[in-house]
């Protein structure tokens, strides 16, 4: 009988925790306090070169040519960014 309630309280406590997890509300305050945390961390220069890192690129299977032009697309807007 014991061990029907132990069961028990593992899924209620396993439902709950997905909940949380899976709350918008949750993840749009995470989401608020992480961007805070990047305001505070970072200058305007490295939050938008964390924007282009390589793991934040959906498509990575871009030839060379492609590879430099995105290259010489994100010098120019750091070189705007540099100018204020």
């Amino acid at each position: 009988m014991l061990e029907k309630y132990k069961k028990h309280f593992k899924f209620r406590k396993a439902q709950l925790k997905i909940k949380e997890e899976l709350d918008v509300v949750n993840i749009i305050r995470q989401l608020r306090i992480i961007q805070g945390m990047m305001q505070s961390y970072f200058n305007p220069m490295e939050r938008l070169a964390l924007l282009y890192q390589k793991q934040n690129v959906l498509d990575t299977d871009d030839t060379e040519d492609e590879e430099h032009f995105k290259d010489k697309e994100l010098q120019k807007k750091l070189e705007k960014k540099d100018q204020y």
